[in-house]
């Protein structure tokens, strides 16, 4: 009788462990890679930026290591009131097929340094895959004063489906990222203190992450 119980709970575990891996596989492609990173913009210099998935395929980071904006003292800009830079990415990743894809929000990552409330700091990010529709995230605005690493997730209004229809095994992501600076008082010559916005230092990165639900696709 015991023996039959010990079995019994056995195959019972056996069941759920296969279950629960059949399950898992249905949530996600058992391939999502990227094979390729390519940059175009005058903002980032053309070695300064990589995209990883995380290991539970939900999340690409791009990553950014000389990436930042400043004006006013000590800076190349010191009367400047604005400034912007734009850094565009190609990804190519490698997904299993029969799978496609959602876009549920972009988490904005980075450091600013904004001494006063006259001051703002602002990225804003869409992404793009293969030529089909472009997804504009909102803008992230920070105003001072803040001096400290700053994350900021938004989201999309109405899930936003790339792709309806499989596509290639091979698909490339068009990632436009803007950065940029403001101070207010700085046109009347008041106040120009130095403001930026660069790099997370927890990380030594500013790194938009964009959120992916993947779907299974015809």
């Amino acid at each position: 009788m015991q023996i039959k119980r010990i079995l019994f709970v056995f195959f019972l575990t056996l069941v759920n462990s296969l279950a629960s891996e059949l399950f898992a596989q249905e949530l996600f492609p058992a391939r999502v890679e990227v094979v390729g990173v390519q940059i175009d913009g005058s903002g980032c210099d053309a070695s300064s930026a990589r995209a990883v998935f995380t290991n539970d395929l939900t999340t690409l980071s791009v990553l950014f290591d000389r990436y930042s904006v400043e004006i006013g003292k000590g800076t190349a800009q010191p009367k400047a009131k604005a400034a912007e830079k734009r850094c565009s990415v190609f990804v190519d990743i490698a997904v299993s097929p029969g799978w496609t894809y959602t876009l549920d929000s972009v988490e904005y990552r980075g450091f600013v340094e904004l001494p006063n409330k006259s001051t703002f700091a602002y990225q804003l990010a869409s992404i793009e895959s293969s030529g089909l529709q472009a997804i504009g995230f909102d803008q992230d605005l920070v105003r001072g004063p803040k001096v400290d690493n700053h994350v900021q997730i938004v989201k999309v209004k109405s899930l936003a489906l790339l792709n309806k229809k499989c596509g290639p095994s091979q698909q490339r992501l068009r990632i436009k990222s803007t950065i940029g600076v403001r101070n207010l008082l700085a046109a009347i010559g008041i106040m120009r203190p130095k403001v930026s916005i660069g790099i997370d230092s927890a990380d030594g990165q500013i790194n938009p992450r964009f959120k992916f639900n993947w779907q299974r696709c015809l």
